[in-house]
Formats: C-alpha cells, structure tokens, sequence
C-alpha cells in the first residue's frame, strides 16, 4: 500500500476560523449555550453570559461565564454549564 500524505493550508484555516460569519456563528452559538444555562440554573440569581468571539492563537473563541457569585456556586454545585453544553 501506499502512503497517502495530505498537508494543510494552516494559513488558511486560520483565516477561515477568523472570518466575520464564523465568528457570527460562535456568537449566536455562546449566545445559546447561556440561555439554556439561564433555564437550566437551580439558584434564582444566578446569571450566565456569553462573551462575543473573539481571535485567538489557532482561530476564533467565544466563551460562556458565570456573570455573578450566585452563578459560580450554582456551577459548583451543579456543573451547570458541563450540564447545558
């Protein structure tokens, strides 16, 4: 058998990754995961917040928080965002 070898353009799957509409994409997904966070809390002040994309070393993040102190334990004690993922 042969050996296939493939190389990737990691240049250009970076830009990829860095694009507007990917970005937009990961933003409306963050967006999600804390509203079903939101939904998904056991202490009533808890609040969860997603933070909009942002470039990264290997492409693009968008992240979920704890927006308050009442969320951090309500993710402690619940896995809270390990749950609504």
């Amino acid at each position: 058998m042969a050996r296939t070898r493939v190389k990737l353009d990691l240049k250009g799957f970076r830009a990829y990754r860095r694009d507007p509409t990917v970005k937009a994409v990961l933003d409306e997904q963050a967006r999600a995961w804390a509203a079903r966070a939101n939904g998904a809390r056991r202490r009533r002040k808890a609040e969860y917040e997603a933070v909009p994309a942002a470039d990264s070393e290997h492409g693009s993040v968008a992240l979920v928080h704890t927006g308050n102190i009442e969320a951090r334990f309500d993710n402690a004690e619940n896995n809270t965002l390990l749950h609504t993922m």
